[in-house]
């Protein structure tokens, strides 16, 4: 017996044009330059992220992306760089963190233009 979910999956899939199934993701967002985490020095122009289930499945050209896969959501970056897998971590520390009645005065009031452009 097939799962549910996989029927699913499996009725989800359409044909294009040229009769060849697309693959149903969750968002593909293509941009000018894509530079990968790895391999180091590496830039890619015109290329896509495809993503689905909140996991990167491919980095590969727009055009390619555009024939493979039937996005649910289309970003384009067309003036864009984007890092794919880039965790930010950073923070605004500001004097008097360290202590427990801070929290109202340490927040970043206005919003540093890091965060407010973000």
């Amino acid at each position: 017996m097939i799962p549910a979910d996989k029927q699913a999956r499996a009725h989800a899939k359409r044909e294009d044009r040229n009769g060849s199934q697309m693959q149903p993701i969750d968002l593909l967002v293509s941009a000018r330059w894509v530079i990968p985490v790895e391999p180091p020095e590496t830039v890619l122009a015109d290329h896509g992220v495809a993503v689905a289930g909140g996991r990167i499945l491919a980095v590969l050209p727009t055009a390619e992306a555009e024939r493979r896969y039937r996005p649910a959501e289309r970003v384009r970056l067309d003036r864009h760089a984007l890092i794919p897998g880039l965790v930010n971590l950073h923070t605004h520390a500001s004097p008097g963190t360290h202590h427990p009645n801070s929290y109202t005065t340490a927040r970043c009031s206005p919003a540093p233009r890091c965060c407010a452009e973000a």
